[in-house]
């Protein structure tokens, strides 16, 4: 048998399972390779938007504590700092792990990056709502207490409650009372001191008798004697149109204000009875008085309410028939004083407006009842007066518009800012922790106007950061945050009305609960003489006297809050401040109270921006901060060139292969 040669089968096995080997370990770098590029080019944009982030504005962030970079350098500065991390050194090269897999000059063969494209999509700003209360919520996280905010809901909505109810009340008391006091002006137009009759007809008078003066007019007309006691009539007659013609005009805006008072009330009456539907049996009992008081107006005969059309159309007719006559007897009296002649058409005319008057037969009447009390307390009068407590706030605030952009302009009187409050009151405890974050932020990084007065007590003032306020553009910002004018003292103003109308509601409360109060109130009533129109009845003095007392009481709190004071949300017998005779005489008795305690000016404009809207408050804070950064110096600094997240998508060029890698950055 002939036998096998086997030389040469090692060296193929061994070339074989070398080789196989290689391969191999080739394939294995190739992949490691491909995801150490992969990582790497991660890594790079990880890297970068991270350092992009940490370009924020250093003044936003040490003044406001919102952190931000310009979104304008996003693509720049992530293409800046990967290209950085594409040609790093050989020693960091070499201090890599991925280093380990191959020689220094494979490695350095192998791995070799290039940038190709940075895109940026996503950028969320801090002009965005959201995005700017959830870095407030960051910010506040640690620095408001849970306990504070139900604290301050609590306050709210005792507030809210007394917003609701008597403010509605104090709102038709008040409407009531000017009706009135527009009823008495009527009154007096039309029946004038010195006159037994209505003043459209004291022609009928003696003296004034259509009659008499027809007669005179024929007599000069046909060029008798002329005697200077028929041109003495025509001259009492034009005097007398002049004052016709001004109670014709007077008369009428009396009627027009008064259907506006009606439209008012009518309104009013709408929304009370649904309020006072909504009502609980408790929230009922404690509104009874003046539940009751109200359906005592509306179950009388209002007024005027169907008539003023007619009362106008008389007045019109008056007007027709007297205007011509006062015109031509000034003509007439003229021509005679210069000797000059008259023309027969001139005498032709003046008799047909003669006869027209002696033929004319119109007649207003009006109802009222005349109060036998014996103190002719002019309750409008006293609700102007009340209104003109001087409290200068012009020195805490320039009465000019800081920017040509004049901002929120509101109508201000104490019953729009009291209904500002009570639709505020709906949404108190709608994102609670959200709205109190937001609030204590404006309050302690914005300064108002109690800043301005504790230095006048040696009080020193910061913000949340425990550093002073610095320069703004705005002395009294949180009033701007409240109100919304480029005009500082616009919204100084804004605000004492809406603290105004806080103060009202809750003092009206007390009042209505206080038996020693309610009696001084019925005995003033029951004394107070004048003009009642029908339909009001004498329940308008007793709702006009609560409501005026109120009133006055509201302007003393205000003028406490403003020397840095506290006033209680709820009066009580030893704090109420102003005497009910004074008020009535037009002078402010102030008590002696002692130190009081409750809420300082800061509180109550606590309490006004929980009211307000959340989404108007932001607006506004955004605002006011683009405005303080400018100011300082970064003109043309804006909230949507603040980044605070971003998606970036790199594409970065590697040995073999591209790259693309999605990432997506945002302060933590």
């Amino acid at each position: 048998m002939k036998e096998r040669s086997y030389e040469g089968s090692f060296t193929v096995y061994f070339s074989m399972i070398l080789l196989s080997s290689l391969a191999l370990f080739l394939g294995i770098l190739w992949i490691s390779r491909y995801r150490i590029e992969k990582n790497d080019a991660l890594r790079m944009t990880q890297a970068a938007g991270a350092s992009v982030l940490s370009c924020y504005n250093a003044e936003l962030a040490d003044q406001y504590g919102l952190y931000g970079t310009p979104v304008s350098q996003l693509e720049q500065r992530m293409t800046d700092f990967i290209e950085v991390n594409t040609s790093l050194p050989r020693a960091d090269i070499y201090s890599r792990p991925s280093y380990l897999l191959a020689p220094k000059k494979l490695w350095e063969g192998l791995f070799r990056y290039q940038l190709k494209d940075v895109s940026v999509s996503n950028v969320k700003t801090l002009a965005d709502e959201q995005v700017f209360q959830e870095q407030i919520n960051s910010f506040m996280k640690y620095r408001i207490l849970q306990e504070t905010i139900l604290e301050y809901l609590t306050i709210l909505q005792s507030a809210a409650q007394g917003s609701g109810i008597q403010a509605r009340y104090a709102r038709i008391q008040s409407i009531l009372m000017e009706y009135n006091g527009e009823y008495g002006k009527l009154v007096q137009y039309l029946y004038p001191e010195g006159h037994q009759d209505i003043y459209v007809t004291i022609t009928q008078e003696e003296e004034y008798s259509p009659q008499r003066l027809y007669n005179a007019v024929v007599r000069l007309q046909n060029d008798e004697i002329q005697l200077d006691e028929d041109w003495a009539v025509l001259a009492l007659w034009q005097e007398e149109g002049e004052v016709l013609h001004d109670q014709n005009q007077r008369a009428n805006e009396c009627i027009v204000r008064l259907q506006e008072h009606i439209q008012e009330l009518t309104e009013e009456l709408k929304q009370w009875e649904q309020m006072v539907q909504g009502l609980s049996s408790e929230e009922r009992l404690q509104a009874q008085s003046a539940i009751a008081s109200v359906e005592d107006i509306k179950n009388q005969v209002w007024g005027l309410h169907g008539e003023t059309r007619e009362l106008q159309e008389s007045l019109q007719k008056n007007l027709q028939a007297t205007e011509k006559l006062e015109v031509l007897s000034r003509e007439l009296l003229t021509l005679n004083s210069k000797g000059e002649p008259i023309e027969e058409e001139k005498w032709q005319e003046m008799r047909r407006a003669a006869k027209n008057f002696l033929e004319y037969e119109g007649e207003i009447s009006l109802e009222y009842t005349k109060n036998a009390g014996g103190n002719q307390w002019n309750l409008e009068g006293i609700w102007k007066w009340i209104q003109k407590f001087h409290v200068d706030l012009k020195k805490y605030g320039a009465d000019q518009i800081m920017i040509e952009d004049t901002g929120e302009s509101r109508e201000t009187t104490l019953f729009t800012a009291i209904q500002q409050i009570e639709d505020g009151s709906q949404n108190i405890v709608s994102e609670a922790i959200n709205k109190a974050a937001l609030v204590e932020y404006c309050l302690g990084m914005c300064k108002n106007l109690s800043d301005q007065l504790k230095p006048e007590k040696g009080e020193a003032t910061y913000n949340l950061r425990g550093e002073p306020f610095g320069e703004t553009f705005f002395k009294n910002e949180g009033e701007f945050l409240q109100w919304g004018n480029y005009n500082e003292y616009e919204n100084l103003r804004g605000v004492q009305f809406q603290m105004l109308g806080l103060r009202l509601v809750m003092n009206m409360t007390y009042l209505i609960g206080s038996p020693e109060k309610q009696a001084m109130i019925q005995q003033a009533a029951q004394s107070t003489g004048g003009i009642i129109a029908p339909g009001v009845g004498t329940g308008i003095a007793y709702g006009a006297i609560l409501f005026l007392w109120s009133a006055a009481e509201s302007y003393v709190d205000y003028g406490v809050l403003i020397q840095n004071g506290k006033v209680p949300l709820m009066k009580n017998d030893d704090n109420w401040q102003t005497d009910l005779q004074s008020v009535l005489e037009k002078g402010y008795k102030i008590q002696e109270t002692p130190e009081q305690e409750g809420l300082d000016y800061e509180m109550y404009l606590r309490l006004l921006l929980h009211l307000s809207s959340g989404e108007v408050l932001i607006q506004r804070l955004q605002t006011l901060i683009q405005l303080n950064m400018q100011k300082q110096g970064m003109e043309g600094f804006i909230l949507t060139d603040m980044a605070v997240g971003f998606d970036a998508t790199t594409e970065i060029q590697g040995k073999t292969s591209l790259y693309i890698t999605g990432e997506g950055f945002e302060y933590e």
